[in-house]
C-alpha cells in the first residue's frame, strides 16, 4: 500500500487510514534533527465534520534532545507543524482542527518525545478492489476455457500476457 492510488473518504467497517508517512515530511527540516515517529494508542471519539467521519490517530515525534533547544522545537510545533501536516501528500491523510496542534512535550534519556493529537480521514481501499477486479477477471478466463485444449479465450488471454 504505497498510497499512490487513494480512495474515496468513507465510513463503511473497511474503509482504513493511509498512514502517510510523516517521517518523509520531518525530514526535510534538518534543523530540528528529526529521529523518528510511530503510532500511539487513542481513546478519543471520531469526530464528524461536514458529514465525513474523521478518527483518531495520535503521533508520537522523536527529536535528538544534543541537537535541538526545547525553544526552537516549541516554536516549530506552534508555527510549523500545522501547515505541514495540512498540505501536500500529508493533508490527503491527516487533519488538525485547530490553528496549532495539540502536544505533549517531554524529555527523556535525550530524546525529546513530542505526542501530537490528529486526525485522519479513512478512505475506500482502492487499491484492494483493483486487485479483486483482476482476480475476477482471471478467474472468469480461467473458467471459459476449462476442459478445453486451447480455445480463443484462452488464447487471447495468454496472447495479452
Amino acid at each position: 500500500m504505497n498510497s499512490e492510488i487513494i480512495g474515496k473518504p468513507g465510513d463503511q467497517p473497511w474503509a482504513f487510514v493511509f498512514a502517510y508517512p510523516l517521517d518523509e515530511s520531518l525530514q526535510n527540516y534538518k534543523e530540528l534533527h528529526f529521529l523518528r515517529a510511530e503510532k500511539i494508542p487513542v481513546t478519543r471519539p471520531d469526530t464528524v465534520v461536514k458529514g465525513e467521519v474523521y478518527v483518531p490517530l495520535d503521533l508520537r515525534l522523536y527529536f535528538n534532545a544534543r541537537k535541538i533547544d526545547e525553544g526552537s522545537l516549541k516554536s516549530f510545533l506552534n508555527f510549523n507543524l500545522a501547515s505541514l501536516l495540512n498540505q501536500g501528500e500529508t493533508g490527503k491523510h491527516y487533519r488538525l482542527f485547530e490553528n496549532a496542534p495539540p502536544y505533549k512535550l517531554k524529555l527523556n534519556e535525550g530524546e525529546y518525545r513530542v505526542e501530537v493529537a490528529l486526525y485522519a480521514l479513512p478512505r475506500h481501499p482502492a487499491q484492494l478492489y483493483e486487485s479483486l477486479s483482476c482476480l475476477a477477471l482471471f478467474l472468469c478466463c480461467w473458467a471459459s476455457t476449462r476442459g478445453e485444449r486451447g480455445g480463443f479465450p484462452k488464447g487471447c488471454f495468454l496472447g495479452y500476457l
